[in-house]
């Protein structure tokens, strides 16, 4: 039996060996291979901007901090260093790429090292969860310092920092709204709400729980404002918050106006859903409706447990992925699939979650749980390696020739 389990353990880093040159092969293939796309070079464009200048504009938009930009700085910031130091979009792109990757497995680890886990266990976790998460609807939108990745990282840090250091997890929060990506705002409110609603005694200590949470999660806002009127001045602030708050929630730059001419069938036939592929669709659907059947079951097993605080947490989560469903199938002008990603990676979180609040006193089969879930997305990932090849283009890819943000080499042309 010792033997046994020897040659399974070796077998298992043998994989995860194999796992890490996949996920690299990967990586470099779609960094060099990715087409221009407007709001990557903006979004780039801002941020050597912001690194070099102290001003967040994109020359494509002109306005200095044009509430436009699709994303914030705290996930294009690393394109923005790599462009000061002369370098091109592809080394922007596998830069942005292995932080975002070395992001996952730390929060990974933060998560698991509470939970009866194993070093083994952490890996085949870990490895499931980034191999599934890269084969959602346009899962390299962060290579291209798009935001939408990177906002819910800040808020799984934030979850994980928010027992022991709340007012932290409210600045992650408002990171990831205010200075990522504002599609982020009813998640982190739900989430701060439930704070509110939990703390036990009177209407008072709610109130200064409020007040609390408000101060710490506009923080990073506050300090955004404070860059803006260095740059400018307050009328240049107050004018520029107003337009933000209208270009982002009811603006038409981004594609938000909704098609109202277009039925719901029409919409999930003519929109860009319909393009998906079957499997990706599927697995949408399911990341949507397997939270919401199965989170109200666990949120009242923990009311009656009197864990009231995960309970709320729980119910915030899942109202905004009802909100993010609801928005993405019935609003969305064009039903793009980065718009899509928000609801995905929460429902993603919360499938997560439920799986270890539902397997929590069965570790034997919770590791054969994570077994199989390993070895199926390393056998899917293996099986589509030959896409990768060849690794890099022989002849010069876009990526490669982009190292000048305001040259016509940079604009896909």
């Amino acid at each position: 039996m010792p033997r046994f389990q020897d040659l399974l353990k070796f077998l298992l880093w043998a994989l995860f060996g194999c796992s890490a040159i996949l996920l690299t092969i990967k990586t470099i293939h779609f960094a060099d291979n990715i087409n221009f796309f407007i709001d990557e070079l903006c979004n780039c464009q801002a941020a050597y901007n912001f690194i070099t200048k102290g001003s967040y504009t994109c020359n494509i938009l002109s306005n200095p901090f044009d509430p436009g930009i699709t994303s914030g700085i705290m996930v294009s910031w690393i394109s923005g260093v790599i462009f000061a130091l002369n370098g091109n979009l592809f080394v922007a792109r596998l830069a942005t790429s292995f932080f975002i990757i070395l992001q996952l497995f730390f929060l990974n680890y933060v998560f698991l090292k509470n939970k009866d886990t194993n070093i083994e266990e952490y890996f085949m976790f870990s490895f499931f969860g980034i191999f599934f998460l890269f084969h959602l609807p346009y899962w390299f939108g962060f290579m291209q310092s798009l935001g939408e990745l990177q906002g819910a990282l800040l808020i799984g840090w934030g979850l994980l920092s928010y027992q022991k250091k709340p007012a932290l997890a409210f600045i992650f929060w408002g990171m990831a709204v205010w200075l990522c990506k504002f599609i982020y705002l009813p998640l982190a409110l739900f989430l701060g709400g439930a704070h509110c609603v939990s703390k036990k005694g009177s209407i008072v200590t709610k109130l200064n729980a409020s007040f609390k949470f408000v101060i710490f999660f506009l923080s990073p806002f506050f300090f955004w404002l404070l860059i803006i009127y260095i740059q400018h001045d307050l009328n240049f602030v107050a004018n520029w918050w107003i337009i933000k708050f209208f270009n982002q929630v009811f603006g038409q730059k981004s594609g938000l106006t909704p098609s109202n001419s277009l039925t719901f069938i029409e919409r999930l036939t003519k929109l860009e859903w319909g393009n998906w592929k079957r499997i990706d669709q599927v697995t949408s659907i399911l990341l949507i409706f397997v939270p919401v059947v199965i989170s109200p079951f666990v949120i009242i097993k923990k009311i009656f447990n009197n864990k009231q605080l995960e309970a709320f947490l729980l119910a915030g989560a899942n109202l905004s992925l009802i909100i993010y469903a609801f928005w993405y199938f019935f609003q969305s002008a064009k039903m793009w699939a980065r718009h899509s990603q928000p609801g995905l990676y929460l429902g993603f979180g919360i499938c997560i979650y439920l799986l270890f609040c539902i397997f929590k006193n069965y570790r034997d089969k919770k590791k054969f749980i994570l077994l199989i879930l390993f070895i199926s997305i390393f056998t899917w990932e293996s099986f589509s390696l030959k896409k990768h090849f060849p690794i890099t283009n022989s002849s010069p890819t876009y990526a490669r020739t982009c190292s000048d943000l305001f040259s016509s080499s940079c604009r896909g042309k």
